[in-house]
């Protein structure tokens, strides 16, 4: 294999959206869909397991946008309380810009108050009150880009990055095992994320850098996934107690990192064939508004979930209502976001 077609970091760079796709999917299919495809064994326990881990997904996400930051943090430091405002002002303008309207869509059509609107689309009521009392990942993302800066401004002063990466993790999935009965179980949702989320520093370091993957790196990898699925599908079958509260979230720390090296392989393959071009497309499709796409799906699911109750109606019905749905909701939202941005743009130069 000649230097130049062998497997590098960076190739999760170049595939990025369309990981982003198959993690939105993957979340989709979790959230929505249910079980049954296959009905004899083995399949059918593989089926059930895939279904069980869809919320691996987040944790995609979660990693995949520590490794844009770090993109983003190197070529633009935050170095003073300026360009800190200037950078949150951008990433909050690009949450909120998608998360507003669908949001306003949402409560008209719940008929939320205007106290109910602004607590949840802020996120302080999922905060003060549940995390899952609306879209918990949107105050996630929120802190960990609040605090993003000042973790890069410690990394890159390390020269043994893997090391300091290793520690940090130590420390978060410590503090997870520490901070059982303190706080509220629903917070773990975004305490079990820390680690996946540092974890993604180090892959932007190693892309941005260019750092190739050997054959060191797949044998961790193998090694990570193999244990990670093995617990992970001892605590889905209810085989072993969680340790602490969202541990099988926890455990998405030796899961997805893997499976986005695996993903970010399978798509350079798909990439390089004209004749998968509709693959590609597809998942670009669903990349391009992932979040868009997460933000929706529950909500639509609430609405038209009914009809896969009512005898008189097949459940193929309600499903196929449902994605369309959510297609739909989910692309004009990511059009005025793009539009939005694109006026934004435009009218501060």
């Amino acid at each position: 294999m000649s230097e130049k077609s062998k497997f590098c970091f960076a190739d999760i760079s170049r595939h990025r959206a369309l990981i982003m796709g198959f993690a939105a999917l993957w979340i989709y299919y979790f959230h929505i869909c249910p079980v049954g495809i296959f009905s004899f064994f083995p399949l059918d326990k593989i089926e059930w397991y895939i279904h069980q881990e869809g919320f691996c997904g987040v944790d995609i996400f979660l990693l995949l946008s520590s490794f844009g930051l770090y993109y983003s943090l190197s070529k633009k430091p935050v170095n003073n309380a300026k360009s800190y405002a200037g950078y949150l002002k951008s990433r909050f303008v690009r949450i909120f810009c998608v998360l507003i309207p669908i949001t306003l869509v949402i409560g008209f059509v719940d008929n939320w108050t205007l106290r109910e609107f602004c607590l949840k689309v802020t996120g302080i009521d999922m905060l003060a009150r549940d995390m899952y009392s609306y879209l918990w990942f949107v105050p996630c993302i929120l802190i960990f880009y609040i605090l993003s800066p000042f973790y890069f401004a410690v990394f890159k002063r390390f020269k043994k990055k893997f090391a300091f990466t290793l520690g940090a993790v130590v420390i978060a999935v410590s503090l997870a095992f520490a901070l059982k009965n303190v706080i509220r179980y629903d917070l773990y949702a975004i305490v079990t994320r820390v680690s996946v989320f540092l974890l993604g520093f180090y892959f932007g370091h190693c892309s941005y850098h260019d750092v190739k993957i050997t054959a060191k790196h797949w044998i961790i990898a193998l090694v990570s996934l193999t244990v990670g699925v093995t617990y992970s599908y001892l605590l889905c079958s209810y085989t072993v107690e969680a340790i602490i509260p969202a541990n099988n979230a926890l455990v998405n720390l030796l899961i997805a990192p893997p499976v986005v090296l695996i993903l970010s392989k399978l798509f350079g393959f798909v990439c390089e064939y004209k004749a998968l071009n509709p693959v590609k497309a597809f998942f670009a499709f669903f990349g391009a508004m992932s979040f868009e796409f997460y933000c929706t799906q529950e909500w639509m699911w609430e609405k038209v979930g009914a009809l896969s109750l009512d005898v008189s109606r097949p459940r193929l019905a309600a499903q196929v209502t449902c994605f369309a749905g959510v297609v739909l909701f989910s692309y004009a939202a990511h059009l005025f976001s793009k539009l939005f941005l694109k006026r934004k743009t435009q009218s501060s130069k």
